[in-house]
Formats: C-alpha cells, sequence, structure tokens
C-alpha cells in the first residue's frame, strides 16, 4: 500500500466512517449514526477500497462482514481512536485543574506548610497553587465564598464537618526570661478575635483559675512574634511551631499544661475535580508521617 493511501485511511472522517461500520456491520445503520445517506456511505467506502487496494467490506443477507485487511485497519483505528481520546482527557485536565486553591491557617504554615509545598511541587509540576493564609475570619470568608477548594486549619466549632489530619501538643511560648507570680495576670500576646488558639487559651487559664490579661493582638504571626521576642507576654502554640528569638516555657513557671491541638482538612467536595482529592491525599499522607517530606531528588 502507497503511502498516501495510508493517509487517506488513517483521515478522522474514514476512521469514524469505517468504525462505524464495523460496529453496526451495516451501511444504512452507519449512515445513520453518521447523520448521511447510505448512497454516501456507499461512495466513500468504494472510494476508500479504489485507494487502499484491497477490499474492506463484503455484503451479506444481514448485512456487511469485514474482510482480514478490514479487521487489521479496524484495530489500528480503535487504537489511535483511545489514543485521541486519552490526549483530549489529559489537556482538558491541564485547562481545568491548572491551579489548587489552599486555605491554611498561619500556624500550620509555620509548622508544615514546606513539606506540603515540596511534595506537592513535585508530584503536581504542571499545577500552579494558591495559599490563602491569614485571620481565621479571613479563612471562614474565603470558605462562604468557595474562593479556595479546601482549606486546612485548627479544629473550629465553626466547621465541625472536618477530616482529622494531624494532633500536635500545644506548649507555652515567651521570651526566655519570662516568668510571672501566680497572683498576678498572666499577660497574654493572642491573635486577634475570632481564633480557636485565643479561645484555647483563655478557656486553659480560666479553668486553672488563673488570671490574665491581653497585653498584645495582631492578626498576623509577624506581629505576634515581634512581640514575644520583646517579652510582652506569652502564647500557646503547637510545639513543632517556632519563633525566632523565643523559647518554650516548661512547667516551672507555673503555667496551667494546655490541650492538645487537632488539625483538620475543611473539603474538597465531592464534585471537585480530581487533582483537588490529589492534593488532600497528599495532605493525608504527609500527615501520617508528621508533615516531614521524604528526601526528593529534583534533578530526577
Amino acid at each position: 500500500m502507497a503511502e498516501q493511501d495510508i493517509r487517506a485511511l488513517i483521515a478522522s472522517d474514514h476512521i469514524r466512517l469505517v468504525l462505524a461500520i464495523a460496529r453496526w456491520r451495516s451501511f444504512s445503520a452507519a449512515a445513520a449514526e453518521l447523520g448521511i445517506t447510505q448512497s454516501a456511505i456507499s461512495q466513500q467506502v468504494k472510494r476508500l477500497e479504489r485507494l487502499a487496494g484491497f477490499p474492506l467490506f463484503r455484503r451479506n443477507g444481514r448485512g456487511v462482514d469485514l474482510t482480514s485487511e478490514c479487521e487489521t485497519v479496524v484495530f489500528y483505528a480503535r487504537a489511535m481512536e483511545r489514543l485521541t481520546e486519552d490526549m483530549r482527557r489529559h489537556f482538558d485536565r491541564r485547562r481545568i485543574n491548572d491551579r489548587v486553591r489552599i486555605g491554611m491557617s498561619e500556624d500550620f504554615c509555620r509548622t508544615a506548610l514546606p513539606a506540603v509545598l515540596s511534595l506537592l511541587a513535585h508530584n503536581f509540576p504542571t499545577v500552579d497553587m494558591q495559599i490563602v493564609s491569614g485571620s481565621y475570619d479571613l479563612l471562614a470568608q474565603a470558605i462562604a465564598a468557595r474562593s479556595v477548594d479546601l482549606v486546612v486549619m485548627r479544629r473550629w466549632d465553626r466547621f465541625p464537618d472536618t477530616k482529622l489530619l494531624w494532633t500536635d501538643n500545644l506548649v507555652w511560648q515567651g521570651h526566655a526570661r519570662f516568668a510571672t507570680r501566680v497572683e498576678d495576670p498572666v499577660p497574654l500576646v493572642v491573635p486577634l478575635a475570632t481564633n480557636p488558639t485565643r479561645t484555647t487559651i483563655f478557656d486553659t487559664l480560666d479553668g486553672a483559675s488563673r488570671p490574665w490579661k491581653v497585653r498584645f493582638e495582631s492578626v498576623g504571626i509577624a506581629g505576634i512574634e515581634a512581640a514575644l521576642q520583646c517579652g510582652l507576654g506569652v502564647i500557646g502554640v503547637p510545639r513543632s511551631m517556632t519563633f525566632h528569638g523565643v523559647s518554650a516555657i516548661g512547667p516551672e513557671s507555673g503555667l496551667p499544661a494546655l490541650p492538645n491541638v487537632d488539625f483538620v482538612m475543611y473539603g474538597p467536595s465531592e464534585s471537585a475535580n480530581g487533582v483537588i482529592h490529589a492534593v488532600a491525599e497528599v495532605l493525608r499522607q504527609l500527615a501520617d508521617v508528621g508533615f516531614q517530606a521524604p528526601a526528593i531528588d529534583h534533578e530526577a
């Protein structure tokens, strides 16, 4: 068979024609599927057979049979059809899933974000990531506006429908020379309301009948870190969360023990695309190993 004949056989319209006839074993049924007349089917088949140099179909009393040569053509045509569909789905996924929007509380960003970004970048190199981080009010607004695909944050009673990712110990942190008498109010550095960190600290001190007062409030971690470095007060944060120039404060300080804290994931929805669910699975796997990202060979 000449090269130009092969090109004629594998033209998209001709592939559709051959596959339709092979599917129905009938010129009339194939014509109905393709929306053309039976005479047009017959003319196109004759033209293809003339170009190919061998018969493709043989008529019988019920319809048509495929010749052995046509069986080979159909085999390759179906393979090409599957390949074309796979390629379409691949590029559709890239168009649809080109951005993942993740909401994260700042305490999560300071503990686990580097490991998360490293593994996501390695597993999803063509996907752009948008991290929405800030106050819990900002996360609540993002959830309400559906401007994020999933959110990672401390367990918060405002959003009970969440999945546990991992549990961390809460510890007091402050200036290395921090000291306070039991009878004096505990000076606190806390996030602005509304925030589950703030609520946990207040509830713990109230439960231990310890007086307290807020010395400093900030919507962002940077302001809180500066206040702790200056010795304005103390804060309760996950053990894995560190501040520059700030130390963990042990039980010798007389401060009551803080409860553990649960980090949870809100979303993704059932209707979210496949990449979003894959990202959620990566987050769950990282949580199982304490957000210690495995070594990744970025040269591979």
